[in-house]
């Protein structure tokens, strides 16, 4: 068993923390469970659906998210005010808000089988191998919570067979949530891709502190921001890399000007590890972006690899009909007129549709260019994810922490997410991909993670979930139409099925 001496310290302050709380019999619950994880891509839909008709106004391209300003937003609305088309959403969310706020210790148990390892994945998709057990249990007080997840993967790619994957301990202090532990995040508004933090790579052991609930400033000078949420963590990376041991940083500010438009800033930085300054001095120059070789800096000074840029979200309704546009614009490189240069962009479009005797169906159509260009520069390949110090990229085990395509490829997708009334709810998306289109790649331990040379190829995804009182079982099919050789996989169809109870 490959342990990692992160995951051993935080397994035992996290069996501790939970020992302390049993025996203080803390008190009732007061807050929601803090964290609405980046798992439920249906869920997911229903908030944004929620959003769009200014029924949830905080922002919501932020996982994961503060079930604190959700549940105000939810609190403030009268149910027979609300239009019949939006009560099913509305009730299914309620329903994930009341289980979240539920008065006892809660505890759940997943199953997932699969024939073959997943090599592409969005939203949600964080069942990343063949056979995975899982067992959770939550703890909720006043002013703490306790997540401890504990799995086991059967030959694992990355050698962890026993992980702790999605655990955490948080405290809410004023307004602020600090936690610490391993979850999910994806920053940005895309369904298939978030180019600069997803959940294509395992979670990644962090210190986290993030806004609880979105209120705007009550100054008259910022109240024209909004609703507004900011959140700063810092990871530690694994060991088995070019340089061991080395940290992450990010930050996001995300705000609502208009109830229709939400914008987020972000910024993230690899650093430190074994053999490289980690004092204040160079988070310092990392902060303010003295950064780049040439400027004033050495190899031997540079702090960091960094990325940073924004993304936005606008909704708007022609004629009735609801539609939305998205777009992220992610640099690898310093800034030319305070814009971030060499960046990877990301553009979408989406609609919805209410049918009165079914349910609801999200479409959606969405780009993604993963070689860098953007507006002030033209096109460089083997930069976006690579670094030349940091010579394992910006990558974990293995796997991007952004589009999980990888650098130099260009993606087309398509999709729908529908909810029935019939417990039942399934998501369909169509992808053409141009995957490292320069044909090249950076020597190990850097280089493109799906593939090494130019390849084309299209995928189908099926995502189908049935729900019980207390259970539900999701089946996915990925069908591929040429071979891809990337993490222990080999074929061209993966089908799987899990399970997941609640008691």
């Amino acid at each position: 068993m490959k342990y990692n001496m992160t995951y051993r310290a935080c397994f035992t302050m996290l069996k501790k923390t939970i020992l302390l709380l049993i025996l203080c019999n803390f008190s009732a619950l007061a807050f929601a469970a803090p964290f609405i994880d980046a798992n439920n891509r249906w869920l997911r839909s229903d908030i944004q659906t929620l959003a769009d008709h200014h029924i949830i106004k905080v922002p919501i391209t932020q996982w994961p998210i503060m079930w604190a300003s959700i549940g105000d937003d939810l609190d403030n609305q009268v149910l027979d005010e609300i239009p019949e088309e939006l009560l099913r959403p509305f009730k299914r969310v309620i329903k994930a808000y009341t289980l979240a706020t539920k008065t006892a210790v809660q505890n759940s148990i997943d199953i997932s089988l699969a024939n073959q390892n997943a090599i592409f994945t969005e939203f949600a998709d964080t069942q990343r191998e063949k056979v995975q057990q899982k067992i959770t249990t939550d703890i909720v007080g006043d002013k703490i919570a306790v997540r401890l997840s504990g799995s086991r993967v059967i030959n694992a790619y990355d050698g962890q067979d026993y992980r702790l994957d999605g655990s955490y301990l948080g405290y809410i202090w004023g307004n602020w949530a600090l936690s610490i532990g391993s979850v999910d995040r994806w920053w940005g508004p895309a369904w298939k891709s978030a180019h600069i933090l997803s959940s294509n790579a395992r979670p990644i052991p962090s210190l986290s502190i993030q806004r609880n609930r979105s209120t705007p400033f009550e100054s008259s000078w910022l109240r024209w921001i909004g609703p507004w949420t900011f959140e700063t963590f810092l990871g530690q990376l694994e060991n088995d890399r070019a340089i061991a041991n080395a940290k992450i940083w990010g930050a996001r500010f995300t705000f609502k000007p208009l109830e229709s438009l939400e914008i987020g800033f972000n910024r993230t930085a690899i650093w430190a590890g074994r053999g490289r300054p980690k004092d204040l001095k160079t988070f310092y120059n990392l902060f303010i972006g003295n950064d780049n070789i040439g400027q004033d800096l050495s190899r031997a000074d540079e702090p960091s690899n960094q990325q940073a840029g924004m993304d936005l979200r606008w909704h708007m309704s022609s004629a009735g009909v609801p539609a939305s546009f998205y777009m992220q614009y992610i640099g690898e490189d310093k800034l030319i007129k305070l814009i971030p240069s060499k960046a990877t962009t990301a553009y979408g479009f989406e609609t919805e549709a209410f049918f009165h005797h079914w349910g609801s169906i999200r479409a959606y159509v969405e780009y993604s260019n993963t070689a860098t260009s953007g507006f002030l520069s033209i096109r460089t390949n083997n930069t976006s994810y690579e670094h030349s110090l940091y010579r394992s990229g910006y990558r974990y085990h293995g796997r991007v922490l952004g589009a999980s395509w990888d650098n130099d490829s260009v993606v087309w997708s398509a999709g729908i997410i529908a909810s029935n009334y019939a417990n039942q709810e399934l998501a369909i998306s169509y992808s053409n991909m141009d995957l490292n289109r320069d044909n090249t790649a950076r020597a190990a331990p850097g280089g493109n993670s799906v593939t090494k040379t130019h390849l084309k190829v299209n995928t189908v995804d099926i995502r189908h979930r049935y729900y019980f009182k207390k259970s539900y079982i999701d089946t996915t099919v990925n069908i591929k139409d040429k071979n891809i050789n990337a993490f222990d996989v080999s074929g061209k169809y993966r089908i799987g099925l899990s399970y997941h109870l609640e008691f």
